[in-house]
């Protein structure tokens, strides 16, 4: 895991309340660990993830009752357990991802 304390950015609401995604905040880039496993350092950028990731999938909506399994695995497991989400990752740039995000 690459240690940074993400707890401050509550921040990632701009002044008048827009959201700002991670790469325009370019709080959660670390180009030297491109393509190795993602794993939240804590709440805060667990959800910045998922609020550009899962919550927006077309593989995890509540209103449909789809529900993606790669959030359970990634909650109950450890980034060096097997079982660990393989689509949570680094892209090219540092920046995570799921690589089986698709848009809702």
């Amino acid at each position: 895991m690459h240690g940074i304390n993400l707890g401050c950015f509550a921040v990632l609401l701009d002044v008048i309340g827009q959201r700002i995604t991670t790469k325009e905040a370019d709080v959660l880039c670390f180009p030297e660990a491109a393509g190795e496993p993602y794993c939240p350092a804590n709440s805060t950028s667990g959800e910045i993830f998922m609020e550009e990731f899962c919550y927006k999938c077309i593989y995890d909506n509540y209103s449909a009752d789809l529900h993606c399994g790669i959030l359970t695995e990634a909650m109950l497991h450890n980034i060096e357990d097997p079982e660990y989400p393989k689509e949570w990752v680094y892209d090219k740039d540092g920046y995570p991802i799921c690589t089986k995000f698709k848009e809702d």
